[in-house]
């Protein structure tokens, strides 16, 4: 009687525990995903546009000024991931950064540098602030006809807020002319 009493217990621990589980991938399930923020396409909904209050404004990477290509990553960047932080995990969002902004092989390390270091790859921080744009920051350090390396840093809202690791952003030209990013770096 007493062997039934324990099969029948944990028989009830593990369905409970299952439906635990399938409550709570339901529930993840049902969140806003980048495909739902960003209605009305076939095509990826983060290429080179933000949505901000259900408009979409494009956001040129086509630029041959690495200074005003750099300053349209960070702003279609940050607008994108402080909107929705989950859009990192979103295979769109990847691939509208492989395809859009990152040279071939940053698009294939971006993800495993970020997981390395437990803060975005992008910003060196956890955070994702759009209030740090209006103070963004960006200049040439150094630039031939195949790379430039520009300096990024962003200015907090008021004294209270956290101020971002300034940057080092290299970039390399790609085959059809635009710049591409092929490193970040916090800078020195």
């Amino acid at each position: 009687m007493r062997t039934w009493t324990w099969i029948i217990g944990v028989v009830l621990v593990v369905l409970i525990a299952a439906a635990a589980w399938f409550v709570f991938t339901g529930l993840l399930g049902s969140q806003q995903t980048p495909n739902n923020l960003y209605p009305s396409s076939n095509t990826n909904p983060f290429s080179g546009s933000v949505t901000s209050g259900g408009t979409t404004t494009p956001i040129s990477n086509t630029s041959t000024d690495p200074t005003v290509f750099s300053k349209n990553f960070y702003t279609w960047y940050i607008k994108n991931v402080s909107t929705n932080p989950a859009a990192l995990l979103s295979d769109q969002f990847a691939q509208a950064l492989a395809a859009d902004w990152l040279t071939p092989a940053f698009a294939a390390s971006w993800q495993s540098e970020g997981d390395a270091m437990d803060a975005d790859p992008f910003l060196f921080s956890q955070a994702f602030d759009a209030s740090w744009l209006p103070g963004m920051s960006v200049s040439t350090l150094g630039q031939d006809s195949a790379s430039s390396t520009v300096h990024v840093s962003f200015a907090a809202p008021s004294s209270n807020a956290p101020t971002p690791t300034p940057l080092d952003v290299t970039l390399a030209r790609a085959t059809n002319g635009q710049w591409r990013i092929a490193s970040v770096t916090p800078a020195q």
